[in-house]
């Protein structure tokens, strides 16, 4: 099923034939699976690949609608034995008003909630929405369990967690405040209400590269703000320069395929965020916790996450279905096409990637070393559509041989 040429059933000569393409199943104990077909579309042309694709027949339990209605019958009926004539639920709660203080980017906050039954009677509580289909909590806080039963003097702790991820952060960079509520149903109770407060700090992720270069002072020092004026706008986002200086200076000499691959501690990665958001010097130099090698791959990590972050793709993709292939032969009429800020982080970012592509060594050759960094980055420096495809903007396998083709130029 590879390697053909596009548009046609001609193997590409360059490349040794393989079947590469595959569909995997992994079979529950319980259930009985059996292949009934397997096979390649030669006819289609859309790839360099040859799609694959296999029928199954599947024999599992059904459930029986009389048995299940019964036991459904059956728990109802004990859940109504909850009450008992004249008595009401007593939750207590350790706190209601819950802080949960200074908030950074990607750090989990978790608080503990201890809930009491001091009555006489089990009680059963659930998290539910303040509007009927809505959900019970922003999407930056999740509540563990949501519902649950407690015996009577008997208690249980519940974990109310918070994490501020790019989408959040696209939000609160620009108002800060963390301000909600919880609402806890008790069955045949009444309801209680948790307070949740907090503050996020800004950071320097989740906004374009145009806003982020009109902050001449690090982003903490500016409060939530949106961006500044224009006129004082930098040519390049100086957080940017600062991974990508210490990327150059800090090559790996071993372990050079690892870079983007590589997944770096959290704590790794959230001392660089805190010194990139703060403008502090990375205190890196002469690291006990963590190696030479860690400490460049965590960057190599933080470098691809600021395009991860980005609230729109630096590449749109509304360039490219008049310009795919003119800006492969011309890349001065492509970079043409970005605003300035955007240009100066392409050409920054092509040439260390470039740089990159020459220190694979004896490992791996420049050409796979262009094929899997164009595989990590095409996806997040180019975008796609927000409706739905049409044919006209460029595939995934576009995109990748696009950014290969210009690391190995």
């Amino acid at each position: 099923t590879y390697r053909y040429i596009l548009n046609s059933n001609t193997l590409d000569p360059r490349r040794r034939p393989a079947w590469t393409d595959r569909i995997q199943h992994l079979v529950f104990p319980a259930t009985s699976v059996r292949q009934v077909s397997y096979t390649s579309h030669p006819e289609i042309c859309l790839s360099d690949h040859k799609p694959v694709s296999a029928d199954y027949e599947v024999e599992t339990n059904t459930v029986d609608p009389e048995l299940h209605t019964k036991v459904i019958e059956g728990v109802l009926s004990s859940v109504k034995k909850l009450r008992e004539p004249g008595a009401n639920p007593q939750l207590r709660f350790s706190e209601k008003l819950i802080s949960f203080g200074d908030v950074r980017y990607m750090q989990q906050v978790i608080r503990t909630v201890i809930v009491t039954n001091d009555g006489d009677g089990p009680c059963a509580f659930r998290v539910i929405p303040s509007q009927e289909g809505g959900r019970y909590a922003p999407p930056w806080i999740a509540v563990e369990p949501i519902y649950g039963l407690i015996l009577p003097q008997k208690s249980l702790s519940i974990d109310i967690k918070l994490i501020v991820d790019s989408p959040t952060a696209r939000i609160l960079n620009t108002v800060g405040e963390i301000d909600s509520c919880l609402i806890v149903h008790l069955e045949y109770g009444l309801d209680h209400f948790l307070g949740i407060s907090g503050r996020f700090l800004p950071t320097c992720f989740a906004r374009s590269f145009d806003s982020l270069a009109t902050f001449p002072k690090p982003i903490r020092e500016h409060g939530y703000l949106e961006s500044m004026p224009q006129s004082r706008a930098a040519s390049i986002p100086k957080e940017f320069m600062r991974v990508i200086d210490w990327l150059m200076s800090h090559r790996l000499t071993e372990d050079s395929g690892q870079l983007f691959q590589t997944a770096a501690p959290s704590e790794l990665l959230n001392t660089i965020t805190e010194c990139l958001d703060t403008g502090k010097e990375f205190p890196l130099e002469q690291s006990v916790s963590w190696s030479a090698t860690e400490v460049t791959l965590a960057f190599g990590e933080i470098l691809l996450r600021f395009f991860q972050a980005l609230p729109h793709s630096i590449v749109p993709p509304s360039i490219f279905p008049a310009n795919f292939e003119a800006s492969l032969e011309n890349r001065a009429e492509f970079l043409e096409l970005l605003p300035p800020v955007a240009v100066n982080v392409w050409v920054t970012l092509l040439a260390f990637l470039q740089f990159a592509c020459l220190q694979s060594g004896e490992s791996s050759s420049s050409n796979d070393e262009a094929e899997r960094i164009a595989a990590v980055f095409a996806p997040v420096l180019i975008g796609d559509t927000d409706g739905p495809y049409d044919g006209s903007m460029p595939t995934p396998l576009q995109k990748r041989e696009f950014i290969k083709r210009l690391l190995l130029a």
